[in-house]
């Protein structure tokens, strides 16, 4: 038989060690995880970067494709208005022109009106000849 006092040191000492190691066992599950989740916030931040990086080029990328489309129409309109307006000139230089004329070059270009001024700003012709009031400021009088 055993003494009593050996088979309490062994159990005690066998307690002490599972504790240990459970200790030992749970600090390692802590740092392994605790290093992994740094390890794995630091590849997002990353990531999260490169993205931020990648959206802010494309959208600089378009800005600047917007603004070339923009002066590109700004100038293909400009030149169409030229065109209208060297069109007007040249009928109005052969005696040809009217207001019915400019009333239908105005539509076929989808234009508001086409109106035609001396240098004190009055009418000659209008493709809108009965409706002046575009050229009245708030009070009434003609802009000029």
């Amino acid at each position: 038989m055993p003494f009593p006092h050996t088979t309490k040191f062994l159990a005690n000492i066998r307690i002490r060690y599972v504790v240990i190691l459970t200790l030992l066992l749970a600090c390692i599950l802590f740092l392994t995880s605790f290093f992994g989740i740094r390890k794995n916030k630091s590849n997002m931040l990353g990531v999260m970067e490169r993205e931020g990086t990648a959206l802010l080029e494309s959208l600089i990328l378009a800005s600047q494709n917007t603004v070339r489309a923009n002066a590109l129409v700004e100038k293909l309109v400009g030149e169409r208005l030229r065109d209208i307006a060297n069109l007007v000139n040249q009928m109005e230089e052969d005696g040809v022109l009217n207001n019915a004329k400019l009333e239908n070059i105005a539509e076929e270009n989808d234009l508001l009106r086409i109106d035609i001024l001396d240098q004190n700003a009055d009418v000659l012709s209008s493709s809108h000849p009965k409706d002046e009031t575009i050229y009245l400021d708030s009070t009434g009088s003609v802009i000029s």
